[in-house]
């Protein structure tokens, strides 16, 4: 993983906290298929922000 991408992750995971953002691929596999189930996508993390300032900061 890239350094750039590892900072990245490390910035969200401390402005979302531990109940902010999923990493296991279990809990991450619903939102890396299309609404059919014919895709699916990568995804390092899943931000679940809780303000919209947090929305802000992970954006």
């Amino acid at each position: 993983m890239k350094l750039e991408i590892f900072a990245a992750l490390s910035r969200m995971k401390k402005t979302l906290g531990p109940s902010g953002y999923f990493e296991d691929p279990v809990d991450t596999q619903k939102y890396r298929r299309d609404w059919r189930g014919n895709t699916e996508g990568e995804a390092l993390l899943v931000a679940r922000p809780a303000t919209t300032e947090e929305t802000a900061d992970v954006v």
